[in-house]
């Protein structure tokens, strides 16, 4: 599937070059060769509690979820956070996070 947005809206096309919906008894076909009122879809999602807050904020409470607490410190990156900023608003905010904690070895995951 891919996604097409227009104006402000979200259906999804088919392999088949044609956008999906569901039919009178509720199965899911993809027929119609234009997005319409029936095409559209909304997503509805619960952002994360790592997600929420400032750049600084989620990375700490991203280190929190997965390292090991043996010596009660908490180790986190000191270095610039402009590529988490861009990272973020490019969807990549995960791998850079991940990429942060393996440059200083945060955890017994990141090797």
């Amino acid at each position: 599937f891919e996604p097409v947005f227009e104006n402000g809206n979200l259906a999804l096309s088919a392999s088949n070059d044609k956008f999906i919906r569901f039919n009178d008894e509720d199965d899911l076909v993809a027929m119609d060769d234009r997005g319409t009122e029936g095409n559209f879809i909304e997503i509805h999602s619960n952002a994360k509690l790592e997600e929420q807050g400032t750049i600084r904020e989620t990375e700490i409470n991203y280190v929190k979820k997965y390292k090991k607490f043996q010596d009660k410190k908490l180790r986190i990156n000191q270095g610039d956070i402009k590529n988490l900023v861009d990272a973020k608003k490019h969807g990549s905010l995960h791998e850079a996070l991940l990429d942060r904690r393996e440059q200083i070895k945060t955890d017994r995951y990141c090797k």
